[in-house]
């Protein structure tokens, strides 16, 4: 599975928090899509709905602030 996602900070100054923070929201964004992608059943759609909270909250954990940054999904596309 691909996930395109990105994340828009509006405070300045957590948005540099949130450039030197790409490598763990990486690595976690990861672990989350694989996990969403291990429980599709052959031929099922992915819960982007769900996928998109897990990876919302994975971000605001990383970034210590509920609500300071968006998480932006693009393209989810199972192959």
């Amino acid at each position: 599975m691909t996930v395109e996602t990105g994340v828009d900070v509006a405070d300045p100054a957590l948005h540099l928090r949130a450039q030197q923070s790409q490598p763990r929201m990486r690595a976690v964004f990861a672990i989350l899509v694989q996990r969403e992608a291990e429980s599709l059943l052959p031929g099922a759609v992915p819960n982007v709905d769900r996928l998109g909270a897990q990876l919302q909250s994975a971000v605001n954990i990383i970034l210590g602030r509920r609500g300071a940054a968006k998480l932006l999904l693009g393209t989810v596309m199972v192959v």
